[in-house]
């Protein structure tokens, strides 16, 4: 009766084990993260850059509180063009597969910004 027990817990466990690192191997990988707030008018940029492959889907999470200046949020491949222009929203969550392997980048520009934004990229 206990080998019975044992061997049932062990492969209990065994399965367990094997969920989860299926979850850990399929979860989004987060290629990168920008936030800022500015209580008084401000001019700057942030950016952040990172490698992915043609066919890959990111999703890009953006969350802003901008009352006053400009956000303008853009990704753009190495040699410089516009790939996608983030709309400005107080919330966004949009999707974009890749159509090239490249090293990519995602900046924010603030022009007189007052307020505060979040951005989060991740790959699906």
């Amino acid at each position: 009766m206990k080998k019975e027990i044992v061997i049932i817990i062990t492969i209990v466990t065994l399965a367990m084990a094997a969920v989860l690192t299926v979850l850990l191997i399929m979860r989004p990988k987060t290629l990168g993260n920008m936030s800022s707030s500015f209580s008084s008018p401000k001019t700057a940029s942030s950016s952040f850059s990172f490698y992915a492959e043609a066919g890959d889907r990111l999703r890009i999470s953006f969350s802003s509180d901008i009352k006053g200046g400009e956000l303008t949020v853009m990704l753009e491949n190495s040699d410089g063009s516009e790939v996608k222009t983030l709309d400005s929203a107080r919330e966004l969550k949009t999707y974009w597969t890749l159509e090239k392997t490249d090293t990519y980048t995602l900046s924010a520009e603030c022009k007189e910004m007052v307020g505060s934004y979040k951005i989060n990229v991740t790959k699906e």
